[in-house]
C-alpha cells in the first residue's frame, strides 16, 4: 500500500514510517519541518533498509499538496501534522485553529480531488473531559479545556460530517470486544437541578448512571455506553424506548410542559416560585418521587410551611388607626408579617430566608392574609388598619392565629357586636316621613356612629341624604 505521512519527520510519524517501511509499504513523508528535522527521515531510513521520500510541503499549501499526490498516488493517509503545545495553544489560539483545522480542510479537499477516501486521523485525549474517569474509552464525555484540544475535537466532528455525507469514507470505530462485556442500563430516571440565572432553576431528567461522567439524556444516543474502570473495561446496554417512555411519565406527573423548554428533557423554572413549586410537588409524589441530583450543595430548599398556627399577631391602637404587627415561627427562625405580605403582594408563594432557603406560606394563610391585605396600608415599613378593617381583621385572625390587643381594638369589636345588633328607629324629633330605602340608608349610618366609625352615604340627588344624615344627629 503507498501510504502518506503527513508530519512523518516528528516523534510519533517518524516511529510509525519506520513501522510501514517494515511491514512493506511505500511511504511519502509531507512535512513542513517546523518542529521536526530532515535528519530523523534519514535515521528512519537506515533503521527500516528502505526509503521514504520527503516532502518539505505545508499540508496548508493546496497547490503543493496537491503536486505530491499527484506524483505519489497514495492509497491511504495518516495524518500527524499539526501544532500541538497544549499551553501555546491558549496564548496564539488562532494560530492553532487556523493550522491544525485549515490545514486539515485543505487535505481532506486534495485527498478528494485524487481520489483517496482513506485515513488515519491522529486525534488527542485533551478532546475528554477532564473528569471522566481514568482510563478515557471512546465512548467518553467529550469537552476540551484549551484551544489544542478543541481544534482536536471540532476535527472529529469534521470527520464525522464527511463520512456522513459521502459512503466513500467509511468511519471506522475499535472493534467491540476491545470495548469488554456487555451488560444492561437499567432505566432509571433521575431529576437533575441546577443554579440558572439569579434566580431560576436549569431542570432535567436524565438516566441514572455513575459510571459515565455525563448522565445520558433519556431516549437519546448513544444506545451503549463504553465504560473503563481499573478492574476492566464493559459496556452498558440502553433501552432508549424504555427511558423515553419513562421519562414522559415523570415529566406529565411533574407538569414539566409548565416551565420554559430548553432542549430534550430539559426545562427552566425561571424564578423562585416556580422552581420550589416543582420542589414541592416532587415532595409530594412521596417514595413514588424521582431522585434529585444537585450539581453539589442544594441552593434552594424549602425548610418548611407556615401555617396560622405559627403566626403571632399584635394590634395596637394609633389614633384612627390600629397597627398590626406580628411575626411567624418556623425552625427556630422568626419571619415578619410584612415579608410575608410582601410576598403575596408579588404573587409569590414563598419568602426568602437567606442562604437558599425558603418557607412556603400554606393556602389557608395566604387567603386569610390577602384578606387583612385587601384593608391595610403599608406606611415607612409600618402595617396599618382603620377600624372600619376591624371585622375583616378578626375574621382573618380566626381562632387559630394567637394576637395580642389593647382596650381600643376590644373596645371597637364590642361596639361592632353591639351594632350588628342595633335595631335603628328614626327619633320622632325628625319633622320628616322617609321613604323605605331612605330608612335602610338611616340605619346604616346608625349602626356606623355607634360603631364608632364613618362612612359615605349617596344616592340619586335630592335631600334625602341630607334628611338621613339629620335623622342620625338628633337620635346621638
Amino acid at each position: 500500500m503507498r501510504v502518506l505521512v503527513t508530519g512523518g519527520a516528528g516523534y510519533i510519524g517518524s516511529h510509525t514510517v519506520v513501522e510501514l517501511l517494515a511491514k512493506g509499504h511505500d511511504v511519502a513523508i509531507v512535512d513542513n519541518l517546523h518542529n521536526s528535522k530532515a535528519e530523523a527521515v534519514r535515521r528512519v531510513n537506515e533503521l527500516a533498509g528502505r526509503s521514504a521520500s520527503l516532502h518539505i510541503v505545508d499540508v496548508g499549501d493546496h497547490n503543493a499538496l496537491s503536486e505530491v499526490f499527484s506524483s505519489f498516488e497514495p492509497d491511504a493517509v495518516i495524518h500527524f501534522a499539526g501544532l500541538k503545545a497544549v499551553g501555546e495553544s491558549s496564548s496564539i489560539p488562532l494560530r492553532y485553529y487556523s493550522n491544525n483545522i485549515a490545514g486539515t480542510l485543505v487535505l481532506l479537499e486534495v485527498m478528494e480531488a485524487h481520489r483517496c477516501h482513506t485515513l488515519v486521523f491522529s486525534s488527542s485525549a485533551t478532546v475528554y473531559r477532564a473528569d471522566n474517569p481514568v482510563p478515557f474509552v471512546e465512548g467518553a464525555a467529550l469537552g476540551a479545556s484549551n484551544p489544542y484540544g478543541r481544534t482536536k475535537w471540532f476535527l472529529e466532528e469534521i470527520l464525522r460530517d464527511v463520512a456522513a455525507a459521502d459512503p466513500k469514507w467509511i468511519q471506522i470505530n475499535l472493534p467491540e470486544r476491545l470495548a469488554g462485556p456487555e451488560q444492561p442500563l437499567e432505566p432509571l430516571i433521575e431529576v437533575h437541578l441546577s443554579p440558572f440565572g439569579k434566580e431560576g432553576l436549569l431542570v432535567g431528567l436524565r438516566v441514572a448512571c455513575d459510571a459515565v461522567a455525563e448522565q445520558p439524556v433519556p431516549g437519546q444516543e448513544p444506545d451503549r455506553l463504553r465504560v473503563a474502570t481499573p478492574a476492566g473495561r464493559f459496556q452498558l446496554l440502553r433501552a432508549l424506548d424504555e427511558e423515553s417512555m419513562r421519562a414522559d411519565e415523570i415529566a406529565g406527573a411533574l407538569e414539566l410542559g409548565k416551565l420554559i423548554y430548553e432542549s430534550a428533557y430539559s426545562w427552566i423554572a425561571e424564578n423562585p416560585d416556580i422552581a420550589l413549586d416543582l420542589l414541592q410537588r416532587i415532595k409530594s409524589m412521596g417514595e413514588s418521587a424521582p431522585t434529585v441530583c444537585w450539581p453539589k450543595s442544594q441552593p434552594m430548599k424549602i425548610i418548611g410551611e407556615i401555617t396560622p398556627q405559627r403566626l403571632q399577631v399584635r394590634l395596637t391602637s394609633q389614633r384612627d388607626w390600629f397597627g398590626v404587627e406580628g411575626v411567624a415561627k418556623l425552625e427556630g427562625l422568626e419571619i415578619p408579617l410584612a415579608e410575608l405580605l410582601a410576598a403575596l403582594r408579588g404573587g409569590r408563594r414563598f419568602v426568602p430566608l437567606g442562604d437558599g432557603q425558603f418557607a412556603m406560606i400554606s393556602d389557608q394563610l395566604r387567603q386569610r392574609l390577602n384578606s387583612i391585605q385587601d384593608v391595610s396600608q403599608t406606611d415607612s415599613g409600618a402595617i396599618r388598619v382603620s377600624r372600619a378593617a376591624t371585622a375583616v381583621v378578626e375574621e382573618a385572625l380566626g381562632s387559630d392565629i394567637s394576637y395580642e390587643s389593647d382596650m381600643s381594638w376590644r373596645d371597637a369589636l364590642t361596639r361592632l357586636a353591639s351594632a350588628k345588633n342595633l335595631v335603628p328607629v328614626v327619633p320622632e324629633s325628625l319633622n320628616a316621613e322617609l321613604r323605605d330605602y331612605q330608612k335602610t340608608g338611616y340605619a346604616w349610618l346608625s349602626r356606623l356612629a355607634h360603631w364608632g366609625i364613618g362612612g359615605c352615604l349617596a344616592d340619586d340627588m335630592g335631600l334625602g341624604k341630607t334628611v338621613q344624615a339629620l335623622g342620625v344627629l338628633l337620635d346621638r
